[in-house]
């Protein structure tokens, strides 16, 4: 029999083996920080830091890398620093993209708990009647009176789309947006949950989206850990999300204004290019042939075209590769020349000094805009790993001595191709080579048509019709891609029109689509060591 102690003893042993079952272990805060990293971390390079002043109130610093004492930081939003965060010794909140996010939050606070669940609840509510399901809306107790209602995405979206469809809530439920605030933005950041908040010392918890108990929150590493990963396999569809907030864009107030004046030309602007796209020209050769015979003549081809004429000789003239300043200057002397030439196919109150001004304003917009005669783009399209696997396979079995110049030129067509190539047209677009050099190829262009001409030797490129000189200028090239599609369940990214360069750069994507392994082994070796490897390091 056990002696009196011997049974002490055991039960002691047995009470701090219960203890330490409680206190999560390095492995499994490791685990919290990388699902956290996961659901919520698209901005890197900058945080928000909770901490307590000498009161003990709660206050926010910003904090960026390469600044401050982070002035030799590349990042300062790790996997490591939210091991930090889950274990309490850093609060810290992140920032969305300049023009991705990751999820959306719902920042709620009306001054007390009880009103601020009562417009949580109003919020799930609404959520659910646009198509959100309740295992996809996850709410978290912000540590004194709020909450914050978290969704998350398959995959990083379009900040602008969230922000319509977070103003179609607030609306629906006739809230206050200044006591539900939209967050991550690039400027306006959110604090993490699973972290002890400054001032109460309370930690903020999941909590259920249907009770708000304390009680049944996510407290225990063990519990956390099933949250997000549950949390991580219901994420919001990126296409069904983007379709309805397309339907909701229309109900939503602008954000911002644009000046009268303004607003007026992008209305004749865009009256003038459905008039000649649906109504006179229904194809790109029969625009061309329009803008030749008006830069031939020297004359409007009818009565009450000035808008269409500036337009179409603006596009035209862009994409032959003239600067803004050069097609101002070129559209300017054709308007002057066609108003002394034929001067009643102007209107009878249009003055030469302000068809000039509408020359200026028509082709800034042009610019701005990326209006082409060429190409409809859309306004996402999907990337899929098993493109980005078959263009560094190709490449990679050539004889070519510097490979990634001729994978980052594939890869700048592909993209050009899912933004414009589409079936009505037989998958034929144009793209300019300024364009191909913002992905990072050669901006020289005799090199540039040396690589594009090797592609075509691949056969994963043709030229479907070769450019001709009009006059002082040369038309454009138009290409076709041949590419296998997507395969079905290949791993994707969904990439809006929106989204900044930096988000389409290939060694973030290939970073984003392939795991890190099968990255080294297809990657050429010099740029994934220079370019890739560091964005697998930094997300550990």
């Amino acid at each position: 029999m056990q002696s009196y102690s011997q049974k002490q003893n055991d039960k002691l042993e047995q009470f701090v083996s219960e203890i330490n079952s409680l206190r999560p272990t390095k492995e499994q805060n490791r685990e919290v920080a990388q699902l956290l990293f996961d659901l919520y971390v698209t901005e890197q390079k900058k945080r928000l830091v909770q901490y307590r002043d000498k009161e003990g109130n709660a206050h926010y610093r910003t904090e960026e890398a390469g600044k401050g004492y982070l002035k030799n930081a590349r990042y300062v939003i790790t996997t490591a620093e939210l091991m930090r965060h889950v274990q309490g010794k850093a609060v810290y909140g992140i920032f969305g993209g300049r023009e991705l996010s990751k999820f959306l939050c719902f920042d709620i606070d009306y001054g007390s708990w009880r009103k601020s669940e009562k417009w949580a609840n109003k919020i799930i509510n609404s959520l659910q009647r646009h198509g959100i399901e309740r295992e996809q809306i996850h709410v978290s107790f912000s540590g004194k009176k709020g909450f914050h209602i978290d969704l998350f995405f398959e995959q990083a979206t379009s900040i602008k789309m969230m922000q319509t469809f977070y103003e179609h809530i607030v609306k629906d439920i006739e809230g206050d947006k200044h006591k539900i605030e939209f967050r991550p933005t690039n400027m306006q950041g959110v604090k993490l949950p699973l972290s002890v908040h400054k001032s109460t010392q309370t930690v903020c918890y999941f909590v259920p989206n249907n009770t708000f108990d304390l009680v049944r929150a996510t407290l225990s590493a063990k519990d956390a850990i099933a949250y997000l990963q549950k949390a991580k396999e219901n994420r919001i569809n990126v296409h069904s999300f983007i379709d309805q907030c397309k339907k909701l864009q229309s109900k939503v107030h602008a954000s911002a204004a644009e000046h009268k004046h303004v607003e007026r030309t992008e209305e004749s602007l865009t009256y003038a290019k459905a008039n000649i796209d649906n109504n006179i020209f229904q194809s790109v050769e029969d625009k061309l042939a329009y803008c030749k015979q008006l830069l031939l003549s020297r004359k409007l081809a009818y009565k009450g075209s000035r808008h269409n004429a500036t337009l179409f000789i603006g596009q035209y003239l862009k994409e032959l590769g003239s600067s803004q300043e050069q097609t101002t200057s070129e559209v300017k002397a054709f308007i002057t020349e066609a108003y002394t030439n034929d001067r009643n196919k102007f209107g009878e109150d249009t003055t030469l000094e302000y068809a000039l001004g509408e020359v200026e304003r028509l082709t800034r917009i042009i610019y701005e805009k990326d209006y082409s005669l060429h190409n409809e783009g859309r306004k996402e399209w999907e990337l899929f790993e098993s493109e980005l696997t078959f263009i560094l396979e190709t490449v990679n079995n050539t004889n070519e001595k510097r490979k990634f110049p001729l994978i980052q030129l594939l890869f700048a067509f592909l993209m050009e191709s899912k933004k414009h190539a589409k079936k009505s047209n037989g998958y034929v677009f144009y793209t300019a080579y300024s364009t191909l050099a913002k992905y990072g190829c050669d901006s020289n262009r005799q090199r540039l048509k040396k690589q594009i001409d090797k592609l075509v030797g691949l056969g994963v490129l043709e030229i479907a019709k070769e450019t001709e000189q009009v006059g002082v200028h040369k038309t454009p090239y138009y290409f076709k891609v041949n590419i296998p599609n997507g395969k079905a369940g290949s791993n994707s990214l969904v990439l809006p029109a929106e989204s900044g360069e930096k988000e389409k750069k290939i060694d973030t994507i290939i970073a984003t689509l392939f795991a890190e392994e099968k990255a080294s082994k297809l990657v050429p070796k010099t740029y994934y060591y220079e370019k890739v490897k560091p964005i697998y390091k930094a997300a550990m």
